[in-house]
Formats: C-alpha cells, structure tokens, sequence
C-alpha cells in the first residue's frame, strides 16, 4: 500500500549545510531500491520531511530517522495510506530554506508565517504540512538545494 509519512524534528547541533549534502547523498543512494521518494527541508534548526512509498518501507525508514542521533524532539506530523504520490519525482530532495531567493521565502513566510527572530514557521498540521512541503517543492528551482 502507497503511503505517506510527514515528520518534523529538531536539527541536532553542530550540523551544517556539509551535514544536509552527506543526508542527500544517503537518501538518494538507499532510496530507489526501496521505492521511496520524498523531499527534506531544513527550516532553521529544524527538518520537515516527507516520505512516500510502500508502507513497510516508509515505516522502517521513519524509525530509522527516529533513532538518529542528527534529528531530536521527532513528531509525526501525517501518516496514511495516498492514492498517487506528491514527490514523485525524487528519490530524495533536500532544501535548506536559509539559501532559498527571497521570493520564494517571501511566499513561504506569507503563506505560513514567522517566528520572533524571522524565520519560517514549520507547520504541525497535516494539511499545512503537505501544502509547504509542495510549495517549497513547486520553487524547488528558487536556491537552497544540497
């Protein structure tokens, strides 16, 4: 069964864009023979992501993530069975929204808001969720990719 799994967690420090780019490369390596896709955003310090593939595979790999000493605090977000996928495309995408143009982070910041200092708020609802997963994903060709 095609699912997907949306998660948010708390950026382990020290961790850089170096840190983001090694993440990537796992991902894109492992991914493909487990039909996963899905796109990783790193918001200040912290990760929203989505997973979508088989459920077995989905679930493994979530539990992995949660278990890894570079994501903290990690809550799930949305989990459940999706007629098509979103993210399609990637085996594995990762944004950090720190190096995005200001167009696109303008959009974001509009659309979902800022905390105090500026940054991004990384939404908690599912459907908030998916729509800035996709909308990061839509600008994907606006900066910030590892």
């Amino acid at each position: 069964m095609l699912c997907r799994l949306i998660y948010a967690s708390d950026v382990a420090t020290p961790f850089d864009f170096g840190d983001l780019q090694a993440i990537l490369a796992k991902a894109q390596q492992n991914n493909p023979a487990l039909d996963i896709t899905g796109l990783l955003v790193m918001v200040s310090q912290r990760f929203l992501q989505v997973i979508e593939g088989p459920s077995e595979n989905v679930n493994l790999l979530y539990r992995k993530i949660s278990r890894d000493p570079r994501h903290g605090n990690c809550s799930l977000v949305e989990f459940g069975p999706v007629p098509t996928r979103l993210f399609n495309d990637w085996s594995m995408r990762a944004i950090h929204t720190g190096l995005m143009n200001q167009q696109l982070r303008t959009l974001l910041a509009s659309k979902y808001g800022t905390d105090e200092p500026g940054n991004l708020v990384v939404p908690d609802q599912p459907f908030t969720a998916t729509s800035f997963l996709f909308d990061v994903a839509c600008g994907h060709g606006m900066g910030g990719e590892a």
